[in-house]
């Protein structure tokens, strides 16, 4: 990892740039994401 930034992100910016997006799908694909991105 390079420098680290002065406020570190719980996420990627991927996966959050996903939980940010507005919630057509709703919560629960939130966390269906969440756990598929950390079961890999």
């Amino acid at each position: 990892m390079p420098h680290r930034k002065k406020k570190e992100r719980p996420f990627p910016p991927i996966l959050d740039s996903k939980i940010r997006l507005p919630r057509k799908s709703g919560y629960k694909r939130v966390a269906e994401l969440l756990k598929a991105e950390l079961d890999k």
